[in-house]
Formats: C-alpha cells, sequence, structure tokens
C-alpha cells in the first residue's frame, strides 16, 4: 500500500512538473470617420474611406495558437440631416442616404460586416417647425453600436501564423440622394462614425519545465527507486 501510495507521488511530481496554462494577446486598432457636406441642389454623393492597421502575426516561438478573436468595441453611430428655409410654402425636400462599414482583412480574404444604417426624409408644404430657421429632418442624437465578435480557429488560424504583419482595415460607404429640392433650401449632411476594436491571439504556452520543478521530480524518482530496492533487500 506504501509502495503504491509513493508511485503515485512520483507521478503526480512529474505531471506538476509539465503543467502550461492558456495565454492572450490582445493589439487593438480604433477608427474615426466626420464628414460633411452642403446640398444646395438635387444630387447624388458617394463616399468610401478606409484605414489600415497593421497587426502582428501569431509568433510560433510562444506557443501554440488555439484560437483567433476579432473584437468590434461598441462606439457611436452619428448622423444628422439640417434644412434651412424649408418653412416656405413652396419648398420640398426629398433625400435618402446608406452608411455602411466593412472591414476588409487583408491579406486575409473576406469582410466582416462593421454596421449599417439608413434613413430618409420626405417633406413637402407646409414643413414641420415652421418658425425654427434650421431644423433637423433626419438622425440627431448618437447611437451606440453594439459590440460584436468573430471566432476563428482549426485550419482558419493558418492565415494568423508567420512572420511580419497583416492589415486589419476598416472601410466605411456612404451613399446620399437628394432627389427634390426647392430652390430656397438649403441642407447639411453629418456623418460621424467612431469606433475600437482589438484582436486576440489565444494559445497555450510552449511547455518548459522549471529548474525546481525538475528537482522535484528527479528527487521523486530516485526515492522511490531507494525505496523499491530496500524492499526487496528486506
Amino acid at each position: 500500500m506504501k509502495r503504491q501510495s509513493i508511485l503515485v507521488l512520483a507521478i503526480v511530481v512529474l505531471m506538476a512538473s509539465g503543467t502550461s496554462r492558456a495565454d492572450m494577446i490582445i493589439q487593438l486598432g480604433s477608427w474615426d470617420l466626420s464628414e460633411s457636406f452642403s446640398i444646395t441642389a438635387p444630387t447624388t454623393y458617394s463616399h468610401s474611406e478606409s484605414d489600415s492597421v497593421p497587426f502582428s502575426l501569431f509568433d510560433p516561438s510562444l506557443g501554440h495558437l488555439t484560437s483567433v478573436e476579432y473584437k468590434r468595441i461598441s462606439g457611436v453611430a452619428n448622423t444628422r440631416v439640417y434644412a434651412h428655409n424649408i418653412s416656405q410654402q413652396e419648398g420640398y425636400f426629398d433625400y435618402h442616404y446608406n452608411v455602411v462599414g466593412y472591414v476588409s482583412r487583408t491579406p486575409l480574404s473576406g469582410e466582416i460586416l462593421w454596421f449599417s444604417s439608413s434613413g430618409g426624409f420626405g417633406g413637402g408644404s407646409p414643413f414641420p417647425d415652421p418658425l425654427q430657421d434650421w431644423t433637423l429632418v433626419g438622425g440627431g442624437g448618437i447611437d451606440s453600436e453594439g459590440s460584436y465578435t468573430q471566432y476563428y480557429s482549426g485550419s482558419e488560424l493558418d492565415q494568423f501564423i508567420g512572420v511580419g504583419t497583416f492589415d486589419l482595415a476598416p472601410r466605411i460607404d456612404v451613399s446620399f440622394s437628394v432627389t427634390n429640392i426647392s430652390p430656397n433650401i438649403e441642407a447639411i449632411f453629418e456623418a460621424n462614425y467612431a469606433f475600437a476594436y482589438e484582436i486576440s491571439y489565444v494559445y497555450e504556452p510552449t511547455v518548459v519545465p522549471v529548474p525546481s520543478a525538475v528537482i522535484l521530480g528527479s528527487i521523486g524518482i530516485t526515492f522511490t527507486g531507494w525505496l523499491l530496492r530496500r524492499r526487496k533487500m528486506l
């Protein structure tokens, strides 16, 4: 019975010397787009803007990569349209807009939908708020965009492993169309989108036994062998 207990003790010591834990590397990026333009006639406006944030490829010497997480941290989305002189009886203002954001993973393939918002306004005679010079006719306030996480595992992890960097490039596409506007009406379109995002590498570090654990394991084996030999001699 004592012999079994000693053998179990030696095995536990050896197992403890090789124990590892999962670890994580986090890299952060951010995006902020602000723009505005004036409208004085029927028009179609489109604008696309992108940014490039380099993220380091996972270094295999750190251990074994088990998963990768892309997370968009909550940000703000703000779109406003103001119109001027719409209190005139002959005035008419009709517009619609669409704002879509993507994250282009370069040179990784594919895109991640970041956010999407759209809206519009159509007003004829009479307009609302006739005593107000500039009238907010669309949007208004600041809307929070919730967090979003995408996970990668298995063979998908190969695209994150190597030497160098890859780009997690945000892109935003804005389209705005005014189909009707009276000559005495002016309008201003304002947009602001701001987000933060991160890449997380979750991995198992390479097991490197610490000296104290190696010594304890050696002592356990030596002591167990000595006791077994002594029992045979007895």
